[in-house]
């Protein structure tokens, strides 16, 4: 599904996709931003016991593609969506 949008969003839209992995979190989510053609990809370690799924807290690494990563450490999901935000909202203000 997310390829296929890649392929045909708008111009000036930002596409996000999201990237639940267990081994080689940052490495295997750039790889997605490069095949589903997607501006940003937030790759989230599905294996850790803090943060994820069953827990109120997360930690993410937000792969764009100028390369201006971020790494958002244990905090809040309110926190973490946050920093999704602002990423896309950098995203929007560089094109």
């Amino acid at each position: 599904i997310l390829a296929e949008l890649g392929a045909v969003r708008s111009a000036g839209q930002v596409l996000v996709g999201f990237a639940a992995e267990t081994d080689d979190v940052v490495a295997n989510a750039r790889a997605k931003l490069e095949a589903k053609g997607v501006d940003i990809v937030v790759a989230n370690d599905v294996g850790r016991p803090d943060a994820g799924f069953s827990t109120s807290t997360n930690a993410v690494t937000i792969i764009s593609r100028s390369g201006d990563d971020v790494d958002v450490p244990v905090t809040s999901k309110r926190n973490v969506a946050a920093a999704i935000v602002d990423a896309i909202v950098g995203a929007i203000g560089s094109r």
